[in-house]
């Protein structure tokens, strides 16, 4: 059952602590809505004002749901700097709980950035993982596109997800015309989540560079 398996992981994550339990019913109801209505992405600005909560403590409670046994993917992209370019980089989403640096290149110019860098600039979307099935429905919520290149960077070991993909084999996105929620940033994810590790390394670099 989708509802005993969200319950699950609200005990399961520590949710528990932060949130009261009836959160989780209206969140069953905001997804169930958003799959009725053929929405792509599950936006934390429309369940923090349908559930007339801070912004943050929305992003906070669907943090809970991202984790290996949730029900919620993130994608996170930036747009390359370069005047000439016009491409969408995407992050892996391990770099939020891995010590390492990572270097990001754009696969259309070869502009390189260092995540230290980037970090303020990068945006995040949710949606509900590929596999999850909302009761009464046979298919899958969203089809991934076999070909993307962020899905199959996803599968890779560790050690070769140093370079992020470019954004043309990339269907994650806003299709053309589709007007969602804007993403949130990754600023916001750290204020929301501050023991992420890229946070606090982020945030120790900026104390000791003032």
């Amino acid at each position: 059952m989708f509802l005993g398996k969200l319950i699950d992981i609200y005990h399961s994550s520590g949710c528990n602590s932060l949130f009261p339990e009836y959160m989780v019913e209206q969140f069953e109801i905001f997804i169930k809505q958003n799959v009725r209505q053929g929405k792509k992405f599950i936006s934390p600005y429309k369940f923090a004002l349908d559930q007339n909560i801070d912004v943050k403590d929305s992003i906070r409670f669907f943090m809970f749901y991202t984790k290996n046994d949730g029900v919620l993917d993130i994608s996170l992209f930036f747009n390359c700097s370069k005047h000439s370019c016009t491409s969408t980089i995407f992050v892996n989403k391990e770099i939020l709980d891995e010590d390492q640096d990572y270097e990001l290149c754009c696969v259309e110019c070869g502009t390189e950035y260092d995540i230290e860098t980037i970090a303020p600039f990068i945006k995040v979307y949710f949606q509900l993982k590929p596999d999850v099935i909302i009761p009464n429905t046979s298919e899958k919520l969203f089809n991934t596109d076999p070909n993307s290149t962020f899905e199959a960077l996803r599968g890779l070991p560790s050690a070769l997800k140093f370079n992020s993909p470019s954004s043309f084999t990339e269907q994650n996105l806003p299709d053309e015309g589709e007007q969602p929620s804007p993403p949130v940033t990754l600023q916001q994810i750290f204020d929301s989540d501050p023991m992420t590790r890229l946070s606090a390394k982020i945030s120790g670099r900026s104390r000791g560079r003032r």
